[in-house]
């Protein structure tokens, strides 16, 4: 779609450059852990085509909502920590023609958290993701690591980038961590 309009811009209006972005929500279904709820989880998207000369390229951004837990603090005070919400945002600039899922990339950010966060949940389900919190706990730089090594191994001929930030919890700051790597 996004070559069709850069196309009909050149059309009307002479361009040797063009960009055209997209922003939007993409709702996924996902089942809660325990109970096995349905809930709807909302993950903002943008899709930018670009023209050079006609030479297309893509890049795709996808913005998931996870959590960190500090390791360091789970170590030093015998098993208590504290939790952040945090904010995984995965871009990939590929040729046009490469076909990349924005639903693959979620689930590449989504995995990398120590747990995936969900709009509803019961008891026993808020158990259970807490639970997997504390089982893995990590850094926002290990979010963003994870991420890179996993969408290095998914999404091949591309740029990735990704930046992961930490709303903490027990700081008057955000902490961010940032990566790119080509695969």
């Amino acid at each position: 779609m996004g070559r069709n309009v850069l196309r009909e811009l050149r059309d009307k209006h002479s361009y040797r450059k063009g960009c055209i972005t997209l922003s939007t929500n993409l709702v996924m279904e996902r089942e809660t852990p325990v109970t096995k709820k349905k809930t709807m989880e909302a993950h903002d998207i943008e899709v930018s085509v670009y023209n050079d000369d006609n030479n297309y390229r893509k890049t795709l951004e996808v913005q998931v909502v996870g959590n960190t837990l500090c390791p360091h603090a789970l170590k030093k005070t015998g098993n208590r920590s504290h939790i952040q919400r945090a904010v995984g945002i995965l871009s990939i600039d590929t040729n046009y023609e490469k076909e990349i899922a924005l639903e693959d990339m979620i689930d590449v950010v989504e995995e990398s958290f120590p747990s995936p966060v969900y709009t509803l949940l019961k008891t026993e389900d808020e158990i259970d993701v807490v639970n997997r919190m504390f089982q893995k706990p990590r850094f926002v730089e290990d979010v963003t690591r994870e991420i890179l090594d996993k969408a290095r191994e998914r999404f091949k001929d591309c740029e990735i980038r990704v930046k992961t930030i930490s709303e903490e919890s027990i700081h008057r700051h955000d902490v961010i961590a940032e990566g790119s790597c080509f695969s």
